[in-house]
């Protein structure tokens, strides 16, 4: 507390915690199926647990059989500018989705990006944030000249940790998990398994875990050592 030399009465500056949240727009896909969903479900997450107002303006909303998360329903404002756009390449490649000064969050998988893709983003974008180094390198190279960010993923360690599965003492395991979603090679999973049949041909104490979605393509090798699961 602070006392003036005489008796003032200080100014009332209302109580901390009843000022009014910062507002901040995002534009994404509202699902929870795909990994950018489960993306921008996050982040819309960890901001309002960071104390902001976290609003709305979806360009997707469901997927599939998949149900959108009521809690980011609740929070749609259709119609208000985004500040932060979460997008894929597909959705990127229509013209005039980019509004104007928006951070565009994004992430791929080829070595360069698409120069319909790439002219958005420089004519438009404010910031690009991408998970990874690998990324923002492959934008540098792409000839891009908007500030780059890189922000890593992460992942939730309640879900993803050290425990062992029982009855799998003495094993040890590795596991591959997503969804391919255009073809059964786009994300290496058949590699993943002929480099683990090259690395372990005999060896009776490892295991190869898929997890994936049901409507994944993938060649099943009949080999005990290696569990498929959606």
């Amino acid at each position: 507390y602070i006392y003036a030399a005489e008796k003032t009465e200080l100014p009332d500056v209302g109580d901390p915690a009843k000022k009014p949240k910062p507002t901040i727009v995002l534009s994404g896909p509202v699902e929870e199926l795909t990994g950018f969903g489960q993306l921008f479900s996050e982040l819309c997450r960890g901001l309002d647990r960071h104390g902001m107002n976290v609003q709305i303006n979806p360009w997707l909303v469901g997927f599939h059989l998949d149900n959108p998360p009521d809690d980011l329903m609740n929070r749609v404002a259709s119609g208000a500018k985004p500040d932060v756009l979460v997008a894929t390449n597909d959705y990127l490649l229509k013209e005039g989705v980019i509004k104007g000064g928006e951070i565009v969050v994004t992430m791929w998988e080829s070595t360069r990006m698409m120069p319909k893709v790439l002219d958005q983003l420089v004519r438009h974008a404010r910031v690009i944030v991408v998970p990874t180094a690998w990324n923002a390198a492959m934008l540098d190279a792409s000839g891009c000249n908007v500030p780059v960010r890189i922000m890593p993923l992460g992942i939730d360690t309640k879900i993803f940790n050290l425990g062992r599965t029982p009855g799998t003492k003495g094993i040890v395991s590795f596991g591959i998990a997503g969804r391919s979603a255009h073809g059964k090679i786009r994300k290496g999973f058949d590699l993943v398994a002929r480099a683990f049949l090259k690395a372990f041909p005999d060896e009776k104490d490892v295991r190869l875990n898929y997890k994936l979605h049901g409507d994944c393509e993938v060649d099943r090798l009949e080999d005990r050592r290696i569990v498929y699961t959606a």
